[in-house]
């Protein structure tokens, strides 16, 4: 299977849409709440959800347009490396790792600058 331009239809794909929407001008409708809410309790015992919003915040005040371009190695239902690109044609990796089970609330969250070419 080749690579897709189309976000995957899985759990995770459903957390880096929603990424995807807070970094596009969606950060002003949230809050430090809704985001927490995202996040599993081990992903915040780690960070607090007022850092998650600043990280969001920090990109999206950075870039516009973010754009979801491929896929990095073999997404699952669960995990995604994600490769996006801007309107300005930077490129960032976003990889995402959510639970197993329902609510698939996000565990492994990191946003990077990177290569086109991954």
């Amino acid at each position: 299977m080749g690579p897709s331009s189309e976000i995957p239809d899985t759990p995770v794909g459903d957390q880096l849409g929603w990424v995807l929407d807070t970094l596009n001008g969606g950060i002003a409708r949230e809050s430090v709440a809704s985001i927490s809410g995202r996040f599993a309790p081990s992903a915040l015992g780690s960070v607090s959800g007022a850092n998650l919003m600043a990280q969001l915040g920090y990109w999206a005040d950075r870039h516009v347009g973010y754009r979801y371009t491929r896929s990095e190695g073999r997404p699952s239902r669960t995990h995604l490396s994600s490769i996006v690109v801007t309107a300005t044609m930077e490129f960032g990796l976003i990889e995402i790792q959510t639970e197993p089970e329902e609510p698939y609330r996000i565990v492994r969250f990191r946003i990077q600058p990177t290569e086109p070419d991954g």
